[in-house]
């Protein structure tokens, strides 16, 4: 999980599942 908001383009794939991390971009 955490490579996933610490890289911009996962953050935008697995982000998905993680609306708030995504809402906060």
């Amino acid at each position: 999980i955490s490579p996933v908001f610490i890289k911009p383009k996962n953050f935008q794939v697995s982000g998905s599942l993680k609306t708030p991390l995504i809402r906060h971009r």
